[in-house]
Formats: structure tokens, C-alpha cells, sequence
């Protein structure tokens, strides 16, 4: 059992660290880090975030979220925008120029490029035990 743990923890390290290299070689010629593709990848998803939960989504701290959001910001990747409610609220913006860049390579990212080798059948029971994974660690976390 315990070898099957630190197998399963092996082979998600190493998924992810092939799906983070292959966000970086896409976003590279755009001069952009892992990190700052995922979080462009993430605002994409759902725009208009709080820092906080942008960093609950990529799993980056607050300081470290909001330097890099900085220099996204610099170079006309995101904006942020202070709520009209709350000043003290942050939102962090998708630019359009981003947003077009993320549509023209997310297609390179789509999951029938990612998983085109596996049926629909094994698709579905890789989501269920991801799923069943993920709940599991969430509640771990707890």
C-alpha cells in the first residue's frame, strides 16, 4: 500500500510538471513564466478575481500572486481594479490583448489535443478518480 501512495504521489508530480511545461513552451515567445500563464490561464477561466482568490486557485501566495500580477500589469497583460464598494477590494482584470493571446493558444491546450490516445470510457474513469482524489485531499486539508 504504501509503495502505491508514493507511486500515485510520483505520477501527479510528474503530470504536472509536463502540463506546466507545455504552458510554458506555449507562452515562452510571449516572454512569459509558468506562473504567469497559469494565472493569465486561471483569469481566462474567471475573470475579474480578488487576489485572494486567485491565489487559492493557482495555489501561490498572496505576495508572491500579487508581485507577479505586478508585472503582468506592467506589460498590458492584466489590470487591476479597486471595487466601487469596498476600496479596499482588489480585482485583477484580464487586458483584451491578453485574453485574445490565451483564446489563440488555449486550442494547443484543449483537451482532445491533451487526451486524444484515451477512449471516452477511460477518460470518464480518469475524472472519477481524480474527482474522488481531490475530494479527498480537500478534506485533509481541513
Amino acid at each position: 500500500m504504501h509503495e502505491q501512495k508514493m507511486e500515485l504521489i510520483r505520477l501527479l508530480r510528474e503530470i504536472d510538471m509536463q502540463l506546466q511545461r507545455r504552458l510554458s513552451l506555449l507562452y515562452e515567445p510571449l516572454g512569459l513564466t509558468g506562473q504567469q500563464a497559469r494565472i493569465l490561464t486561471e483569469l481566462f477561466r474567471q475573470d475579474h478575481q480578488k487576489l485572494s482568490e486567485l491565489a487559492g486557485r493557482t495555489g501561490l501566495s498572496l505576495s508572491n500572486l500579487s508581485a507577479i500580477c505586478q508585472r503582468l500589469e506592467r506589460h498590458g497583460f492584466v489590470r487591476r481594479e479597486r471595487s466601487s464598494e469596498d476600496q479596499r477590494v482588489v480585482r485583477i482584470c484580464l487586458c483584451p490583448q491578453a485574453r485574445e493571446q490565451i483564446e489563440q493558444r488555449g486550442e494547443q491546450m484543449e483537451p482532445r489535443t491533451l487526451f486524444q490516445q484515451l477512449q471516452e470510457q477511460q477518460l470518464d474513469q480518469l475524472i472519477k478518480s481524480l474527482r474522488l482524489l481531490e475530494e479527498i485531499l480537500r478534506k485533509e486539508d481541513l
